[in-house]
């Protein structure tokens, strides 16, 4: 829920309150593009069960931050605080929680409840980008291209903001987006070493955007929040060159939130080149976080190499934690015919702590 990224904001960081909004999204936009879209209210169900989903929950939080960014954390604190308390222990629909949102607000929030409430979606992004020197003006192209009228998946109007860095200084821009289609020009003296788009995470929506592989580069070291860094991590694995691919795995040292390292490991295990393979047997060999372990051992259930088989065989000798054990057992079987089959059936008869590791 919503909490969950508000606690770990408020006791861990604003990043890794940033972390949970992408966590969120991710399961709720992998609910979306693989199983079914739906409003996050609606009456059309056939169990109630049903709406239990990654919509309503993650999907849900989403969009809950979505409307604290909106409207500021005085505002809609004091509005939920109200409605918590008003309501206790009544039956409420969604437009009660708006009509106390909008009192507190002195806004109408009808267009905003409307489509990312009422309506199926999100905005799926595309961005390009290039700087012209002699105007000295920046030009982005923005295209929704989750558009489907017949689907009833209209452009969504939102506010996001634009940053990036030139000369070493940081500057910002506002950019109000309500149509599939947008080219925005901005004051742009130099061209940037850095541009990055929502770098907060105050808009829910999936982005592709690669302005150049020097400049995600740099974002991949020298991002200042964990969403500019994820974003470089994915779009620099998505190209397959090699030199990204080296910069991922070179970064991943220097890496100092778990998540970001989380999602190194997931990138290189679809990167499918010998690059992510040599990468992903170091970083089996370096990665000391229990929360991160697993998952680079999860990534590496993708490829069948010596190195990454002996790099595992060497964590399992040094003991680890079980739920990465767990893992790690996992990627020795997805080697097939150089699986070390004993190892794995002595592992299955050993007791251990819920039967986790056998």
């Amino acid at each position: 829920t919503y909490i969950e990224q508000v606690y770990r904001e408020d006791t861990v960081s604003a990043d890794e309150g940033r972390f949970v909004f992408y966590e969120h999204a991710e399961r709720y936009f992998n609910e979306a593009d693989n199983h079914y879209k739906r409003p996050i209210v609606t009456r059309h169900f056939q169990s109630s069960w049903d709406m239990y989903d990654a919509h309503l929950y993650p999907g849900g939080a989403c969009r809950l931050h979505m409307l604290r960014s909106e409207l500021g954390d005085e505002t809609f604190w004091a509005a939920v605080s109200e409605y918590l308390h008003r309501f206790d222990g009544k039956v409420v629909e969604t437009d009660d929680f708006r009509l106390v949102m909008e009192k507190h607000s002195g806004r109408s929030l009808g267009r905003f409840f409307d489509q990312w409430f009422h309506q199926p979606g999100y905005p799926d992004l595309a961005l390009s980008f290039h700087h012209e020197e002699a105007d000295a003006i920046g030009i982005l192209a923005l295209e929704q291209k989750q558009v489907d009228r017949d689907a009833g998946i209209p452009a969504f109007a939102f506010d996001v903001e634009v940053r990036w860095r030139a000369g070493g200084e940081w500057h910002s821009q506002q950019l109000h987006v309500d149509q599939a289609h947008h080219t925005f020009v901005m004051p742009m003296p130099a061209a940037p070493e850095m541009i990055l788009f929502d770098p907060d995470g105050d808009v829910l929506h999936k982005l592709s955007f690669n302005p150049g592989d020097d400049l995600l580069r740099r974002q991949l070291v020298e991002g200042p929040t964990v969403l500019a860094r994820i974003h470089a991590v994915k779009e620099l694995a998505a190209s397959g060159r090699r030199p990204n691919i080296g910069a991922i795995v070179d970064a991943h040292g220097a890496e100092t939130h778990w998540g970001v390292r989380c999602v190194m490991a997931e990138a290189l295990g679809k990167s499918n080149s010998a690059a992510a393979v040599a990468g992903l047997a170091l970083l089996i060999a370096v990665e000391r976080d229990p929360l991160v372990l697993p998952v680079v051992f999860e990534a590496a259930e993708a490829y069948r190499d010596e190195a990454i088989r002996r790099a595992i065989l060497q964590r399992l000798d040094e003991g680890i934690g079980y739920v990465a054990t767990q893992t790690a057992y996992v990627a020795l079987g997805a080697q097939r015919e150089d699986a070390p089959y004993e190892l794995l059936l002595a592992a299955a008869e050993r007791p251990g702590f819920n039967g986790i590791e056998q």
